[in-house]
């Protein structure tokens, strides 16, 4: 699926965490991903639109690609067309085939010995590419485990439309459930892979009911990126102090020459609106920064337009 990788250049610039942001979750990620001890191998991060999942998957890929421990990245995104559930596992395949020369190799011949490989259902995908050459063929055994990243799954769609009336369209639900199922069966049935996997999504009904099922529950830990909790809000701030002071700098013959921009006032107004949701933040500073839009009138209240 094309434009999907965490370095795409359709993504760009991709959301990531602002420096000093969302430091425990990272770090909770980290640790687990490092640990020899690890007990499970998939990680649900979970939390409402605009609460900045993505940008923690995003830095969380950054940083494994620069230590050579990513193995693929898929970022759903539903408005940009990138969400078709039959390419999802094809994009791992061909990321892995980049980063690991055993790995083309077995692609090469799987392509070679059947050109519609990469076609067929999600369940027979998972086998061909990755069930076959990590369980079967062992390869990577004895290496670092590679992490999978798969970000924004609730934006996943259903099957298309089919000429065919016998054939009966799976809605989107049911496909991201199918998609935690196949997930979460391969890490509890081959918990010896040199795979770890982490998804993201809004909490939705259909998904929490599927990971929190008996057959899946124990294969995956969870993390939940609140709204409002007092780490979210300082966050927040910490990214709004910081992209004020870059804009003052890029506008100096703009700035009010006497008192603080924004005054306390206005700045404790756009927080307080916030309450903790880096997308709401990011609207912001966009406005602001926009040099099309008058500058006398964000500098005079620059909270006015949010409130």
């Amino acid at each position: 699926m094309h434009g999907t990788e965490f370095d795409s250049s359709e993504r760009d610039p991709p959301p990531r965490c602002h420096p000093n942001t969302r430091e425990s979750i990272i770090r909770r990620a980290k640790d687990w991903i490092d640990s020899p001890r690890r007990e499970k191998k998939q990680l649900w991060v979970r939390g409402a639109a605009g609460v900045g999942k993505s940008a923690v998957v995003q830095t969380l890929a950054e940083s494994l690609a620069e230590e050579k421990r990513l193995g693929g990245s898929v970022f759903i995104s539903r408005p940009n067309g990138r969400n078709n559930p039959k390419q999802i596992f094809p994009s791992i395949a061909y990321q892995l085939a980049v980063r690991d020369a055993n790995y083309r190799a077995y692609i090469t011949s799987v392509m070679l010995e059947d050109p519609r490989s990469l076609e067929k259902s999600m369940k027979e995908q998972l086998r061909i590419l990755i069930i076959e050459p990590f369980v079967e063929k062992r390869l990577r055994s004895g290496l670092d485990d590679l992490v999978i990243a798969l970000d924004g799954l609730d934006e996943c769609d259903g099957d298309p439309a089919q000429d065919d009336p016998r054939f009966r369209k799976r809605t989107s639900d049911n496909v991201q459930c199918e998609i935690v199922q196949l997930i979460s069966g391969f890490v509890l049935r081959y918990p010896c892979a040199p795979l770890i996997w982490i998804i993201s999504s809004r909490p939705e009904k259909h998904l929490q009911t599927v990971f929190y099922d008996e057959a899946v529950q124990s294969s995956f830990w969870e993390e939940d990126i609140p709204v409002d909790s007092d780490e979210a809000c300082q966050d927040v701030e910490r990214f709004l102090v910081s992209e004020f002071e870059r804009i003052q700098k890029r506008y100096p013959d703009h700035m009010p020459h006497a008192g603080k921009w924004p005054s306390r006032e206005d700045f404790s107004k756009i927080t307080k609106a916030a309450l903790g949701l880096f997308i709401f933040a990011e609207v912001v500073i966009r406005f602001v920064d926009d040099p099309y839009i008058s500058i006398v009138e964000k500098s005079l209240n620059p909270s006015s337009m949010w409130l």
